[in-house]
């Protein structure tokens, strides 16, 4: 073998042995400090990932929850329209019957009403048919008889 080769070899032996002695300490904390940094950043990512996961659940659990609180809240909601319902039209009803017994008692009111005008018109044309009978077909002795008669009447109470 050639010295050259020799010596490349001897060089290449001592600057290992060198970096092995002065390199050994450092490249150890290198490593282990590396070492720990990944272990931690292990440990975050596990401890995230189970924090996302109890998110996760929480929220489902957030979103079943409201789910149910819809539906609980559409049925009040359709219970409480059908009550108002019932209510408006037991209203309305009560309002037509009273409508109607007002409307029924304004009609035999005024029944009654155009009833008098009726009885009140009639005796006055009858008052008046009289008055034209008894001035042309009687004689003044006969309505002097008539009068004297009512007159007698009426004193004693019998008028009619």
């Amino acid at each position: 073998m050639d010295i050259n080769v020799i010596a490349s070899c001897l060089n290449f032996a001592v600057v290992l042995a060198i970096l092995g002695y002065f390199g050994r300490q450092p490249a150890k904390d290198f490593f282990k400090t590396r070492s720990e940094v990944l272990s931690k950043s292990v440990r975050e990512a596990e401890a995230i990932a189970q924090a996302a996961i109890r998110a996760k659940s929480e929220m489902e659990q957030k979103l079943a929850s409201a789910k149910s609180e819809m539906v609980t809240r559409q049925r009040e909601a359709e219970e409480s329209m059908q009550k108002l319902k019932m209510a408006t039209l037991f209203k309305a009803s009560q309002e037509a019957e009273r409508i109607h017994r007002d409307s029924q008692l304004l009609q035999e009111g005024e029944q009654v009403r155009a009833r008098k005008q009726l009885l009140k018109e009639l005796g006055d044309d009858s008052v008046a048919a009289v008055r034209r009978y008894l001035s042309t077909s009687l004689e003044d002795k006969d309505k002097d008889a008539l009068v004297t008669d009512y007159l007698s009447r009426v004193t004693s109470g019998h008028a009619g």
